[in-house]
Parts: C-alpha cells; sequence; structure tokens
C-alpha cells in the first residue's frame, strides 16, 4: 500500500497489513502533491505542479521524469491511472484537447488520442482494467453540469459517458474515487457510501463507510479506501 501526502510530497510504503516499510520524498517542488497511481510491477507515477515523475515502488528509487513526445511540461494534467502491464495513462489538456496519453514505466510517451472531450470537462479519477480500458469519473458540461463516468477502450476510442444519476439504484451526484478489479467490476466512492457495479455497469451494492472515502484500490476481492484519515479495507466485495 503506497499513501502520499498531500502538502509534504512524501510517498508512504506499507505492507499487506498497514505496517511501515519506508518512505521518500517526491522530487523538490513546493507544489503538493496531487495524484499517485502504483502499476502491478510496482511503479509508483507521482505528479506534483506540472510534473509527473515515475519511481520503483519497492525502492523509492526515480527512474525518470515523464517525457512527453511534444516537449515541454505536461500543461494541464487531469488525471494519471495504471496500466496491468506497467506504465500509465495520463489524461493531458493541451489548449482545447483534451488527450489520453500512454507512457511507458520510465515515464517515456508511447502514443497519443484526443479524448473527444470538452474543455469545459473535468476528469477528476482515472482506472485501468487488465484489458487497459480506461474508465474516468468528473464532471461533464453540455446541456446541463452532469457528474458521471466516462468509459474509453483501450486504444482510447470513446466507448459511453454515463450520468452518475442514470446508473440504477447506485446513483450518485458526486464521485470521490473510483477502482476497477481485475474482472473489469467497478467502486466508485460517493457521498452515500461506496456504490459497487458489475462489468455491465450495473449496480451491486452500495457498502456504507461512516465517512467521507477519497481513495479506492483493488487488491483481488478486497477493496482499500482512505476513510477521512484511516485507511480501511473490506473483504470479499463482490461475493
Amino acid at each position: 500500500v503506497y499513501v502520499g501526502e498531500f502538502g509534504t510530497g512524501r510517498i508512504v510504503r506499507l505492507d499487506t497489513e498497514g505496517r511501515y516499510e519506508g518512505q521518500w520524498f517526491v522530487e523538490d517542488s513546493e507544489a503538493p502533491l496531487t495524484s499517485m497511481v502504483v502499476a502491478s510491477d510496482g511503479t509508483v507515477h507521482a505528479q506534483r505542479g506540472f510534473d509527473v515523475f515515475a519511481y520503483d515502488g519497492p525502492t523509492g528509487v526515480l527512474r525518470g521524469r515523464v517525457e512527453l513526445a511534444g516537449g515541454g511540461p505536461i500543461q494541464v494534467l487531469q488525471a494519471v491511472a495504471p496500466l496491468d502491464a506497467g506504465g500509465a495513462v495520463l489524461l493531458e489538456r493541451v489548449g482545447a484537447t483534451t488527450d489520453l496519453v500512454w507512457i511507458d514505466r520510465d515515464g517515456n510517451e508511447v502514443r497519443r488520442v484526443d479524448s473527444g472531450l470538452q474543455p469545459t470537462d473535468r476528469v477528476d479519477r482515472m482506472a485501468t482494467d487488465v484489458a487497459g480500458v480506461v474508465h474516468a469519473v468528473g464532471t461533464s458540461v453540455g446541456d446541463g453540469i452532469r457528474n458521471g463516468l466516462w468509459v474509453f477502450e483501450a486504444d482510447g476510442t470513446r466507448r459511453v459517458f454515463l450520468s452518475g444519476e442514470g446508473l440504477g439504484p447506485g446513483a450518485w451526484d458526486l464521485a470521490l474515487g473510483l477502482a476497477v478489479d481485475r474482472e473489469s467490476r467497478l467502486a466508485v466512492s460517493t457521498l452515500d457510501g461506496v456504490q459497487l457495479y458489475d462489468a455491465d455497469l450495473r449496480w451491486v451494492g452500495t457498502l456504507p463507510t461512516d465517512g467521507v472515502t477519497w481513495g479506492l484500490a483493488f487488491e483481488g476481492n478486497r477493496l482499500w479506501g482512505i476513510v477521512d484519515d484511516t485507511v480501511r479495507t473490506w473483504d470479499d466485495v463482490f461475493a
């Protein structure tokens, strides 16, 4: 388990029982740590300001700064998600275009695709499944502000946008966290608890949290989350 500290840029590594193993600080910057993801191969990507850095998670050793093909710093990074095979996918706004950008485990750009999102759309969280399908939650501004879920194919083709209000009994108007398990099932943390959906985006239940849950991550059928300021786990969530 990796926990990022917003103000200082510190990343703390814990074992599966929550015991402290080590820590490091993301490269010098006055900006807060705004995003951090961990791939299955142990690569950690972390964002401070307009810079994203790749680290070896078990050691905290810097692998490199993310280098995009266009050169220069990332203009506006909306979200980051790890890929099962290593590396990550970023959502970067460049002018009026918002691109999905794939990077390798050392932070080098592999390819990019125009996501089709509008400048007024905002993505807050992204996650990928084992096939590389990208799930993103945020706000779409069109004929009204709607918080919802975008799904993109592994090649970046947009599959669907679903309003959170239209996701059956597990509807929501604000998403605070997102995780996808190895069978493409979703967990979305909302003000009413953690909503659970199967691979076809059908609601299957709600986990009460007794607090605000800001982060989610799957470990098999165990779900990890940060409820207020406490790390919490739920076992067999799809049993």
